[in-house]
């Protein structure tokens, strides 16, 4: 299954076989195919589109494996946002999950609505983000001002 995932040339034809192929195992495979599926989009961007093909193609056969893929998606971006302050590896991977997420409305994984909502939390986030690190400069300017004046 990772071999096929991986060299999938993103044809029409060949992503429908694949789609076919994991149809039949996922059932059995939900959680580590999910997992996988995930790595593969934060390793190998040049494929999102590919995959996110590849899920809306299953979203047919295999709904409840497509809707945990959604999930995991979106908590994995939760949880590399949480680290992006520290970890540019983890900026990079959000920016890649973002990127999975905006597409999948595109293929019929998710509504365009929760595509939106996941952007707009995110822009809020940022924003959040911005106004605390400017009071922060703010503090410690006014910091190293008072203590010139002492």
């Amino acid at each position: 299954m990772r071999d096929a995932i991986i060299h999938c040339d993103g044809s029409p034809e060949m992503t429908r076989n694949l789609a076919g192929l994991l149809a039949n195992d996922l059932p059995a495979l939900t959680e580590p195919a999910t997992r996988f599926l995930l790595e593969c989009v934060e390793e190998l961007p040049v494929k999102t589109p590919v995959y996110a093909a590849l899920l809306g193609l299953l979203n047919a056969s295999s709904p409840a494996f497509v809707e945990e893929c959604a999930g995991a998606a979106i908590r994995r971006l939760e949880e590399r946002l949480a680290n992006a302050a520290s970890s540019r590896d983890d900026q990079t991977r959000a920016k890649l999950l973002t990127r999975f997420i905006a597409i999948m409305p595109a293929v019929g994984v998710i509504k365009p609505s929760a595509a939106i909502d996941v952007l707009d939390a995110l822009v809020c986030a940022a924003g959040d983000a911005a106004d605390v690190a400017a009071a922060a400069r703010a503090g410690s300017f006014g910091e190293g001002s008072r203590s010139a004046a002492s």
